[in-house]
């Protein structure tokens, strides 16, 4: 199963190479919350600050547009997640199917609980991610506090009606409540037809809560649950060792570049950097209500929050801080190919 490969970036070749000669290219991929309402209160979430100061939700024409346009300039993809439930959406279906005809390529990850009200968009998306979280519903309700009681069980129910049309996989964030149904969550995401399971550290003050037995039993846990689950079509991933560590690590680059690769269009219509600087508005690229993706990506606002970045004033929100960030890996392949050949050395041999 190649879908999640490290070495993926190989066919982007071209914008690495870009950003090492200090271009601004466009990202291969956008971040997009469409709304940050949500109908789950998950203690781990990280927009808890930024959505309980304000409600948000992007203007449908204003977006489409900008999903035109940045097609057109050679964006790859589109995942909707963060800041709410996307599927709360009120045209989510349009919204797919539209952004789907100009050639983009569309992901999801959601809470699940509405899938059914979009039947009709779900097969234009490229792969499906549920935050489901528990392997039972006392556990559920207790940790994403939904507000309907019988969410769970609509959430398997959905799973079963869509894993045959699209990719669909199970996001699990481990705490210290379900570390023991990690058994149950990946039958059950077996059971429904999805491909995988993926597990990821809580971040927050949750994670102090984990003992060093803890952090035995899940990577126990997990090595079983592969030798007893796993097979061509069922792959359990997130198996970083280092990912549960719960204390805060140093970051293993000097500079983050990775944000050029993934742009964020925040439901309040900003660009951003990255997921950790949402609502942010010193770190805002500008609005797409004020300007086209052009000019915002090669505006003077984009680049002096670039130069914010470069001085690290953002590091003690980094994400990467806490657990396995997929920008790590770009970041440290960026740091290494933008290094003088003769400090790297030795690259005449493989």
């Amino acid at each position: 199963m190649f879908e999640f490969s490290e070495f993926k970036f190989l066919h982007h070749l071209d914008r690495f190479r870009a950003i090492c000669r200090g271009e601004l290219p466009p990202p291969v991929t956008f971040e997009v919350d469409l709304t940050n309402a949500c109908n789950h209160r998950c203690p781990w979430c990280v927009d808890h600050s930024y959505n309980s100061r304000t409600n948000t939700t992007l203007k449908e024409s204003s977006f489409l547009n900008f999903g035109d346009e940045i097609a057109q300039k050679g964006v790859h993809s589109i995942i909707f997640k963060g800041g709410g439930e996307s599927l709360l959406y009120y045209s989510f279906s349009k919204v797919v199917q539209h952004l789907g005809s100009k050639g983009l390529k569309l992901g999801l990850i959601t809470n699940g609980e509405t899938i059914d009200r979009h039947l009709k968009a779900i097969p234009h998306l490229s792969w499906l991610f549920v935050s489901l979280d528990a392997g039972t519903a006392k556990t559920h309700q207790k940790l994403h506090k939904p507000f309907k009681s019988d969410a769970f069980h609509s959430i398997v129910d959905n799973l079963y009606q869509i894993s045959s049309s699209v990719f669909t996989g199970v996001d699990y964030i481990i705490h210290p409540e379900n570390i023991q149904e990690i058994g149950l969550a990946t039958q059950i995401a077996r059971d429904v037809g999805c491909r995988c399971i993926a597990f990821k550290r809580v971040i927050g003050e949750d994670n102090k809560k984990f003992t060093p037995k803890m952090l035995r039993e899940v990577d126990e846990l997990i090595i079983k649950m592969k030798d007893e689950q796993e097979n061509a079509d069922f792959q359990i991933l997130g198996t970083r060792f280092n990912s549960f560590s719960p204390e805060n690590k140093t970051l293993p680059y000097t500079i983050c570049l990775a944000h050029h690769l993934v742009g964020v269009l925040g439901s309040d219509g900003h660009l951003y950097p990255c997921g950790a600087l949402r609502g942010e508005v010193d770190y805002s690229y500008g609005s797409i209500y004020r300007g086209s993706f052009q000019d915002i990506w090669y505006g003077k606002k984009r680049k002096a929050v670039l130069k914010k970045i470069i001085r690290k004033e953002c590091a003690d929100r980094c994400l990467g801080r806490t657990s396995y960030s997929r920008y790590d890996h770009y970041n440290n392949l960026l740091q290494y190919l933008t290094t003088n050949k003769e400090k790297v050395g030795h690259i005449d041999f493989l």
